[in-house]
């Protein structure tokens, strides 16, 4: 919302209320009295028709017929519009706001007056690109493309370090469609999570959705006809293609239960420079994440003081004012009304149809006779190794229904079971010719297996099928039935849950037979989810594999200072990857680390060093200051008096504080610290 006085904000609310205009075309000022009323219209929007988007850069547009203007015939042509509106404040006093710079596109002369058509300056973008930034940070190339342009960038470098991706080098893939200013601009806000729209002063913003509620709405100052959806639009999923490999990457938050943002082909999220395109990715769906917005369309008294992304709270009536919504899309009539839209769709009924399209359509396909019974043969697509207490994913289905149906999982698995060692021993007892002999027999040791299912992610508690084996071959016979309302798509995983040995199933020995009414399947899906143990699992080939949830710095080098040209030495370093149920694994030689062991240093470009790790596909990076003196731990000597009452005084005396450094320094920082409660408060305890 254009920032105004809270003088001009309560005016809005009044029931009656009072506007002037006034602006210029090129050097010719204009009031009410050279515009025909109901002629004068402002549209503009950030999102499509349909959904919330990001990277999206739509021109504003400006209409109106003028009168009484001296300005010559066939001279209208790229003169700008400088408009402002007025909102009145009572006692005489006008309060203006600025509208916007308009260009004129187009001027025909009629029995009215000039009909204009003028567009904002975002329509300045399309411009042949001569040549395209790479390499830098979103700002700086932000900048780049708007000078080019003859634009300025009104948004800030300190705004843009906010932005997600907002201080990561983006690299520009050469494969791309990039053939105007604008369609690079796009890409770059899609990178940031950013829509793109020209501001009243006729600079270029980029801006995010989120943020706090600019105003709230009540059902007396909304007209009639209003509408809200009763559903929120949120997004928990994202795809993106890989130009290269023409592949579709999945990423989700948990619980995955929203919509699915495509990113298409962004050529600027395909290159990785200081960060991995994971990290870069997910940046953006972290983003996405925080959009919860009602879907509206409310039409209200004519105040243009609204911004694109600016977020409303509509109170009573037929609102909700416990919901957010976002303005999308807006057209302004001057003397009329002020219409403005949020758009968004229903995830409970988008769901099933949006996650990992690139599978799912060739699903869809295959279930157009839903009475059609069919029985579909799955695979392990790798083999599976389950060691003592371990439990693994063994064949992962992707099935769809073309109507609700009863669906029947057969399961035959040919398994080699290892049995722990023997910890004792039986004694065999025979007598011959008198002779008593004692032969001591190894005891028979037996390995658990226990079969967990879930459907949709979901683990089923009611049945847990348990078998008791020796070492050498068995098969594994299960089945299982289950009963769905609807006609989407869902998901069956078998996990095997070891004890006493290990288990091992060769590649392509475990079958799996679905068997049901209007049924596909997919044994080739791929994506992430959630255990129910914490830790993160990918799918690949039918097979769910563990996967940090991130990766940090469990150890510095030991080396922090460093003399031009001098090697760079990592001796010390231990990178952790680090796992949903809070485990850690030391992943140091598996990593990437930029720049590598051994090279010179240089001051100016060897400060931040950049640390990769990919495992099974999912890329994760980190970093750290080469020279910069890190805290490694904190080692604190208690206080003499531990013992307190009620009302006693508390006291401190002998609390040392001491910090350790990765240089080997140890600094008593007891003075430095906060302690809570303060040395010498009342000690108090309750048990309520």
């Amino acid at each position: 919302m254009y920032p105004v006085s809270n003088a001009y904000k309560t005016a809005m609310h009044n029931r009656v209320q009072r506007f002037k205009i006034r602006g210029s075309v090129g050097t010719f000022p204009f009031t009410d009295q050279n515009i025909l009323a109901g002629s004068l219209s402002i549209s503009n929007q950030c999102s499509g028709t349909e959904n919330i988007d990001i990277g999206q850069v739509y021109i504003g547009e400006l209409n109106a017929t003028f009168l009484d203007l001296p300005i010559d015939r066939n001279s209208w042509y790229g003169k700008e519009i400088n408009l402002s509106f007025g909102q009145y404040l009572g006692n005489g006093n006008y309060e203006y706001i600025p509208l916007g710079v308009f260009t004129v596109n187009e001027a025909s002369y009629t029995a009215s007056g000039v009909v204009v058509t003028a567009y904002d300056h975002m329509a300045k973008l399309d411009k042949t690109c001569s040549s395209l930034s790479t390499g830098a940070i979103p700002y700086n190339l932000a900048k780049s493309a708007c000078e080019k342009c003859g634009l300025t960038l009104e948004t800030d470098e300190r705004t843009f370090a906010l932005f997600p991706n907002g201080l990561t080098t983006l690299a520009l893939y050469s494969e791309n469609d990039i053939n105007t200013y604008r369609d690079a601009i796009a890409w770059i806000a899609q990178a940031c999570c950013c829509f793109v729209t020209a501001s009243r002063s006729g600079g270029i913003v980029f801006r995010t959705y989120g943020g706090i509620e600019v105003d709230t709405i009540d059902d007396e100052h909304r007209f009639t006809g209003c509408s809200f959806s009763d559903f929120s639009t949120r997004y928990t999923g994202m795809s993106v293609i890989n130009i290269e490999k023409q592949t579709t990457s999945y990423y989700s938050v948990t619980p995955d239960n929203g919509l699915t943002y495509n990113l298409g082909s962004n050529p600027y999220l395909q290159n990785s420079v200081s960060h991995s395109k994971t990290s870069m990715r997910r940046a953006i769906l972290e983003k996405l994440a925080e959009i919860d917005y009602v879907p509206f369309k409310a039409e209200c008294i004519g105040n243009p003081a609204y911004d694109l992304g600016d977020v409303l709270v509509f109170s009573d009536g037929i609102a909700d004012a416990t919901k957010k919504s976002v303005i999308t899309k807006y057209s302004w009539t001057y003397g009329k009304s002020y219409v403005m839209e949020g758009v968004g769709k229903n995830p409970a009924l988008a769901t099933g149809h949006s996650k990992t399209d690139k599978n799912i359509s060739g699903l869809i396909n295959q279930t157009v006779n839903s009475d059609l019974f069919r029985c579909i043969v799955l695979r392990n697509g790798s083999a599976v190794n389950i060691g003592d207490g371990e439990k693994q994913s063994v064949i992962f289905a992707h099935y769809l229904l073309a109507s609700p149906s009863h669906v029947r999982f057969n399961f035959e698995i040919l398994l080699t079971v290892n049995a722990n060692a023997p910890t004792e021993n039986l004694t065999e007892v025979t007598i011959n010719n008198n002779v008593l002999t004692l032969n001591p027999v190894p005891s028979q040791k037996f390995v658990t297996v226990k079969a967990i299912y879930k459907s949709d992610g979901a683990e089923i508690t009611s049945r847990y099928p348990v078998e008791y084996w020796q070492s050498g071959k068995h098969i594994l016979t299960l089945q299982f039935d289950l009963d769905f309302d609807d006609s989407l798509d869902h998901t069956f995983d078998l996990w095997l849950e070891v004890s006493g040995g290990s288990v091992s199933i060769a590649q392509q020995d475990a079958y799996e037979v679905i068997s049901s009414t209007g049924l596909a399947a997919n044994n080739n899906w791929e994506g992430t989810f959630r255990g129910e143990d914490g830790n993160l699992y990918i799918v690949i080939d039918g097979q769910a594999h563990k996967i940090p949830d991130k990766i940090k710095v469990g150890r510095f080098p030991t080396k922090s200072s460093y003399a031009t040209d001098e090697p760079i030495d990592y001796s010390g370093l231990v990178i952790h990857a680090v796992f949903g149920d809070g485990s850690k694994s030391n992943i140091t030689s598996a990593c990437v680390i930029n720049p590598k062991s051994g090279t010179p240093y240089d001051n100016q470009e060897d400060e931040y060093i950049e640390v990769l790790y990919s495992t099974w596909g999912v890329e994760y990076a980190t970093g750290f200051d080469l020279t910069h003196n890190y805290i490694v731990n904190i080692d604190i000597t208690p206080p003499v008096k531990l013992d307190y009452k009620n009302g006693e005084i508390i006291d401190y005396t002998g609390l040392v504080v001491k910090a350790n450094y990765r240089d080997g320094r140890i600094v008593d920082v007891t003075n430095d610290c906060v302690i809570t409660p303060p040395d010498g408060s009342t000690f108090f305890y309750s048990n309520q």
